[in-house]
């Protein structure tokens, strides 16, 4: 990562070169270390439901469905969240779905387990981009557990997203964590559109 290439360039300068220091941001950089997409399976942190495929980093994840968020807009609080409203998209008979510019939540197929010392995230895949379309999430926390995880996806043109589609790429990294989340999405609580 470029970022860490710079510390350790930073660091050589303000110390002159110093071995003991250029060897500790070597150590911090090493902590964080993007998981590989079998050991995320292997360790059960990624539960793919048969669905998605193993990237080089991280796991590409298949949309199970869509829900447009409305512009009423919502409230950001001290200890919750009051989000707008939300409109399932549905797939059609042709098995796609039809979106127009605008903000969606997506529910994916796969879900997670995250332990301790683990914390993940999406982003969309480049195919994704190239059409307009920009996936990204939270920080998934260590401690978050979900049976279908889930991004968003804002688009600036149309598209059409075939079911089945690799759309985003879960990425996880470790993480020294001492607390482990138990907040308000916590086992898909309070998800905006369970029926």
């Amino acid at each position: 990562c470029a970022c860490h290439i710079s510390q350790n360039i930073r660091v050589r300068r303000l110390v002159g070169g110093n071995q003991t220091i250029k060897s500790q941001a070597r150590t911090n950089t090493l902590k964080r270390m993007i998981v590989s997409p079998e050991k995320l399976i292997k360790d059960g942190i990624l539960i793919t439901n048969g669905k998605g495929k193993p990237a080089q980093v991280g796991y590409d994840c298949t949309v199970a469905s869509i829900w447009r968020v409305d512009t009423n807009g919502g409230d950001v609080g001290i200890d919750t969240t009051i989000i707008p409203d939300y409109n399932k998209v549905e797939l059609s008979d042709s098995r796609h779905w039809s979106l127009v510019p605008g903000h969606y939540q997506l529910e994916l197929e796969q879900g997670c387990n995250l332990p301790s010392g683990y914390a993940g995230t999406f982003r969309h895949r480049s195919a994704v981009l190239r059409c307009g379309g920009i996936i990204t999430s939270g920080l998934y926390d260590p401690g978050f557990q979900a049976e279908n995880m889930g991004a968003f996806l804002s688009l600036s043109l149309p598209l059409v997203i075939k079911e089945g589609a690799r759309v985003a790429q879960f990425v996880v990294q470790t993480a020294e964590t001492d607390s482990m989340y138990d907040g308000q999405w916590q086992n898909n609580k309070n998800q905006p559109h369970r029926e």
